[in-house]
């Protein structure tokens, strides 16, 4: 008989053992499928917190986050008798989350009115009986601390310690998740309010360009015209859409070759060049121009891949020059 009552009891043992691993599994499901869910930390820490209080019968469970680089602490959640009187929201300088922080390791209290964390008598009124905390760790950083908390005696079984640092780990998880969330949030913001900024520069700058009174254009390193601005296009008759593609030859007569191509060797060399041309219009006029052009380079081979430069009408200034001329011959045969 006694060993058909230890075959039964064993039998009772080994159930009640598989029933808690059930629910062991159930409840990691549980707070997993959270976390892969939801991006919402407090519902993903109150899942785990009902979880810690479901499996090991606690009265309470609480979860603080810390900030490693200002080394402060803030509240993550309470569930239990402490969610409805007011949990503690910043934990003591040399309390139990402190140390658990700054030792990196669990530490486990059976009997907490003897305990030197626990002797104080604002932490008598609290009626705390056993607790065990856990640090919230990835990668080497502790990101919070989860505790749980009895106001029945009790004593810690290595089965609910594992538990609980399983469910601390996935609260690690939740938190880094979070912080990556929102470190994402603020780089897309940024880069949103970059790209907004310099869509707002490129279109102040084509504002100025397409209205300066100055011809802007753009050459490739084969010498083809790859923008010019509408002052640029009206001074040689060329409609803008014709002008670009053009190759420079098209506008500048033969006998003024050298002096292109002598501005070129300048500017593969890096410098910038002032020439004086008289440039081919489309209905076959020859304008009198500046142009001063500057070197486009590759910024990781240092290679000439164009041109950027702007055309000076000289047709008013040579018309001066030739008045003033003029007035200069006669001035002399009047003296003369």
């Amino acid at each position: 008989m006694k060993e058909e009552k230890r075959a039964q009891d064993q039998v009772v043992d080994e159930l009640a053992a598989l029933r808690q691993r059930v629910d062991e599994l159930e409840a990691l499901q549980r707070t997993s499928l959270q976390l892969t869910s939801s991006l919402d930390l407090s519902a993903v820490l109150d899942t785990i917190a009902e979880s810690a209080l479901a499996l090991v019968g606690a009265s309470d469970c609480l979860i603080y986050l810390y900030d490693e680089a200002i080394e402060s602490f803030s509240f993550g959640t309470a569930l239990g008798r402490w969610a409805g009187e007011g949990a503690v929201l910043t934990p003591r300088p040399n309390g139990l989350t402190a140390t658990v922080v700054r030792e990196g390791q669990p530490v486990v209290i059976d009997d907490a009115g003897r305990h030197p964390l626990y002797d104080s008598p604002q932490a008598q009124e609290w009626g705390i009986q056993a607790i065990a905390g856990f640090p919230l760790r990835r990668a080497g950083r502790v990101l919070g601390v989860l505790h749980v908390v009895f106001v029945e005696p009790h004593t810690f079984r290595q089965e609910e310690l594992r538990v609980l640092g399983l469910l601390a780990d996935q609260a690690a998880i939740a938190i880094e998740n979070s912080q990556l969330y929102a470190q994402a949030q603020q780089e897309i913001a940024e880069r949103v309010q970059a790209e907004a900024e310099l869509r707002r520069l490129k279109e102040f700058n084509e504002g100025i360009v397409q209205n300066m009174a100055e011809g802007i254009f753009v050459l490739d390193a084969g010498g083809r015209f790859t923008f010019v601005n509408p002052a640029s296009a009206a001074l040689l008759g060329y409609e803008i859409d014709e002008y670009v593609g053009q190759h420079w030859t098209t506008v500048v007569p033969p006998d003024q070759y050298p002096i292109v191509e002598a501005a070129d060797e300048r500017r593969a060399r890096g410098a910038r060049d002032r020439s004086e041309l008289r440039l081919i219009r489309k209905d076959g006029l020859r304008v009198p121009v500046q142009v001063s052009g500057s070197p486009l380079l590759d910024p990781g081979t240092g290679q000439l891949v164009g041109t950027m430069g702007v055309y000076t009408d000289l047709t008013e200034r040579l018309r001066a020059e030739e008045e003033l001329r003029r007035h200069r011959d006669h001035l002399e045969e009047l003296v003369g």
